[in-house]
């Protein structure tokens, strides 16, 4: 019989399959009116029958398979007509497909009889290691464009606003630290040198042809800030993950 991470991975590959690459999920967003599109109601059908298929096989339990099938063809159905449509947005993406891995890993759990073996899972990655790796990337967040915009806002006076995007720069900001502390984490420094470079290039060729000293050192500064900072958290904690 196969093993219960074969289970699991045939689950995770049905899901993306039938999800992201056949074209119903595409007829589907495009539809006015997800609740009276056909390709709802057939997404729903191909992931109950998805899970049938997999259960039946690898499990050989009819009663399993067939109440994990039903219940991943409403969920789906219901999921899909709430989040699809023209104007869907990423969040709503994000809580569709977190419901679906959800509903995907209790199955699995339920399947293989491994709810009892959860606490003690959870109790075991809840080590210091792995809290303080945690602690660094939240830092990366808030905390981190927090200190940053305080310490930018004498010289953001001078500039002014511009015509960026809405919140376009805490976004970078928050994906350009946590990029850097992986990268720090895992000891890539030609990695996090070419990052610095490629940055350098494009607020170059933002920049050039403004004539505007101010702007170039305000986002130099602040590149380097938010640059530093993620090295720093980085190191700190391959420091402590050492002692």
């Amino acid at each position: 019989m196969p093993d219960s991470i074969t289970l699991l991975l045939w689950l995770l590959l049905a899901h993306v399959v039938l999800d992201f690459l056949l074209p119903l999920r595409r007829r589907l967003q495009e539809a006015p009116r997800a609740w009276r599109s056909p390709a709802l109601y057939l997404l729903g059908l191909a992931q109950g029958l998805a899970v049938l298929l997999i259960f039946g096989g690898l499990r050989g339990d009819p009663v399993l398979a067939g109440s994990a099938a039903l219940l991943v063809m409403l969920a789906r159905i219901l999921a899909g007509g709430w989040a699809a449509g023209p104007q869907r947005s990423a969040r709503s993406l994000l809580l569709e497909q977190l419901a679906a891995l959800l509903l995907i890993v209790a199955l699995w759990l339920t399947s293989e009889s491994l709810w009892q073996a959860v606490p003690t899972y959870l109790d075991a990655q809840a080590n210091a290691r792995n809290l303080l790796i945690l602690l660094g990337y939240l830092l990366m967040l808030a905390p981190a464009s927090g200190l940053i915009g305080a310490m930018l806002r004498p010289w953001q006076e001078r500039i002014g606003t511009d015509d960026s995007l809405v919140n376009g720069g805490a976004s970078v900001g928050y994906l350009e630290r946590g990029l850097i502390l992986t990268l720090v984490l895992l000891g890539q420094w030609q990695a996090i040198g070419f990052l610095l470079t490629a940055k350098s290039i494009l607020r170059f060729n933002e920049l050039k042809g403004r004539n505007n000293r101010q702007r170039s050192e305000y986002v130099l500064l602040g590149t380097l800030l938010s640059f530093t900072l993620s090295i720093a958290v980085g190191l700190a904690i391959r420091l402590m993950l050492d002692l």
